[in-house]
């Protein structure tokens, strides 16, 4: 024994040469994992990092089993253990080799480590705290495949572990995400995705428009967003590299992207599996795992492009997750009064974004979630001080005279527009507020006014809104053009109202309202993936608008 310990704090190869004369002699066996746990107090962690190049096999063979006890005993003894224990069995590639040499199989880590927690229970908080730190980095991106399939098997075969592993698969997704978003980004592109939507035989042809109109900015011009994910990018340049290849290199993105994919049908696919075998199991995981650590990690964020779609997809599974996920950004953002504005915000985008792209949503929640908006909208309107809305408008070039739109001055406005940096504290939180519903509303109808008729809404309330002294349009130009269509098809404006709308989407083209003031981000914008958008098909709604042009009187 004093020999095997020598070789351990040697941390000597040679190490494996003994273990291959454990596995042949279980009295050996027997004799060396005993006489480890009876020298528990001289193993040290660098001690315990070589016991655990022992060559697990599955299935588990008495000499494992003995094995397993060895550190099983080690950590009963110092719990203290247990976090590098289970680290070092996370580590581990089990397509190939891993830093230490060993290369034990996923079925083998998993029949150990629930050993280990049956022995220490306690120990569980030592495994959540392990697979956060094994979260993949850039660096390791290929081990990011083998290392999901072990978190998701794990998470089903022991208790105790789905907030973190929810937790840590999300901050996989959104860490590649982001870092494909922020490269592609700063080097003046976009990854390459086919948006061509094939015309149904015999369908009315039409012309498939932009889905990211009124997103961001208008066409033409580089978004703050851009500048924020570039200068990102930029303090990421230590993280530039994917085992060896440049992030920025063509080759090495389309790499990320593909991985990104895989790891999404692959995650996919386990929450289809999940919902089979225990549905409400699944809707309570939804309802107090997944859905709150996704908007506590990811709402926020906007340099991410594919990761959103874990909770999209997620609620699509069960009919009552997406009714019960409007209800948790409804309330996250209508009615949570110690909401901030960037919370708001978040809930708001995606909010709008779901509504407008979940194709399976009942009528009554799309007229519920329609009228809720509009009430809402109305609600913020007639309590909006006409003046606070100054700072804005003198920093876009909207003029207004005693309140109301010059409509007059179509080419007018101020001469510094688009030069003020404005700055969203210098904004009243009600103008955020009122703009960023207004927003979420008439993009949402933009999608939805196939499904409702006028009269599953409050229509006046609607025109009111539209044609308010406000002038809310102005501020949403490219949502206002695609907006004439629902109005011309309902026919609600008189010919006065419609004339009015018209001045004030020509006045409009003009204007363009700052990212920094109301971050304009539509989430589940088309996901083209190979593998992963085909969950996602079933379920999303394209837009389209006919080819006539009915925008005109």
């Amino acid at each position: 024994m004093d020999e095997f310990l020598s070789l351990l704090k040697a941390s000597s190869e040679k190490i494996s040469t003994v273990y291959a004369s454990v596995v042949q002699s279980k009295s050996i066996a027997d004799s060396l994992f005993q006489g480890l746990v009876t020298a528990s107090n001289s193993i040290t962690p660098s001690m315990l990092s070589t016991i655990l190049r022992y060559p697990l096999s599955y299935p588990l063979t008495d000499i494992d089993m003995l094995f397993c006890s060895c550190i099983s005993g080690l950590i009963a003894q110092d719990a203290s253990r247990a976090e590098l224990v289970f680290t070092i069995l996370l580590s581990c590639d089990d397509t190939g080799a891993s830093d230490n040499g060993c290369s034990p199989c996923k079925d083998a880590k998993i029949e150990l480590i629930k050993l280990i927690i049956g022995t220490s229970p306690t120990a569980i908080s030592a495994l959540a705290s392990a697979i956060q730190a094994t979260i993949p980095t850039v660096h390791c991106i290929k081990r990011a495949l083998p290392w999901l399939d072990l978190i998701l098997s794990l998470e089903t075969a022991v208790d105790g572990l789905v907030y973190g592993t929810i937790e840590a698969i999300i901050k996989l997704l959104l860490l590649i995400d982001s870092h494909i978003e922020a490269f592609s980004m700063a080097s003046g592109g976009t990854i390459a995705q086919s948006s061509e939507v094939p015309s149904p035989e015999g369908a009315v042809v039409g012309s498939y428009i932009s889905p990211s109109f009124g997103s961001h900015t208008k066409s033409g011009g580089l978004s703050l967003e851009k500048h924020i994910l570039c200068e990102g990018a930029q303090k990421c340049s230590e993280e530039n590299t994917v085992e060896g290849y440049p992030l920025d290199d063509d080759m090495s993105i389309d790499f990320c992207v593909d991985i990104l994919d895989q790891l999404l049908a692959n995650y996919f696919e386990h929450l289809r599996v999940l919902w089979n075998s225990d549905p409400s199991g699944y809707v309570k995981r939804c309802q107090s795992a997944l859905i709150p650590c996704y908007a506590r990690l990811g709402m926020c964020l906007r340099n991410i492009r594919y990761t959103q779609f874990v909770v999209f997809y997620a609620v699509s599974l069960d009919p009552s997750l997406p009714g019960l996920f409007i209800e948790y950004l409804v309330k996250r953002s209508l009615f949570d009064v110690d909401a901030s504005i960037g919370t708001y915000l978040d809930s708001m985008n995606y909010l709008g974004s779901f509504i407008a792209r979940y194709s399976d949503l009942s009528h009554s929640l799309i007229t519920g979630s329609i009228t809720l908006l509009l009430q809402y909208a109305t609600q913020l309107g007639a309590e909006l001080d006409p003046a606070s809305m100054y700072t804005l408008d003198r920093a876009i070039g909207v003029h207004r005279i005693a309140g109301e739109l010059c409509l007059d001055t179509v080419h007018g406005g101020f001469l510094y527009r688009g030069k003020a940096q404005l700055s969203i504290s210098t904004v009243p939180g009600s103008v955020i507020r009122y703009l960023s519903v207004i927003r979420a509303l008439l993009y949402s109808l933009c999608f939805v006014a196939e499904d409702i008729t006028p009269q599953d809404i409050s229509i006046g309330e609607l025109s009111r809104l539209l044609i308010s002294d406000i002038c809310p349009l102005v501020y949403f130009y490219d949502i206002g053009i695609q907006l004439l269509h629902v109005i011309h098809k309902w026919a609600f404006l008189v010919p006065s109202e419609l004339s009015k709308l018209h001045a004030i989407l020509d006045y409009a083209q003009n204007i363009e309202l700052p990212y920094s003031v109301i971050s304009s981000f539509y989430p589940f914008e088309p996901m083209c993936l190979q593998r992963s958008s085909n969950f996602i098909t079933p379920y999303y709604r394209d837009y389209w608008v006919q080819e006539t042009d009915d925008t005109e009187d």
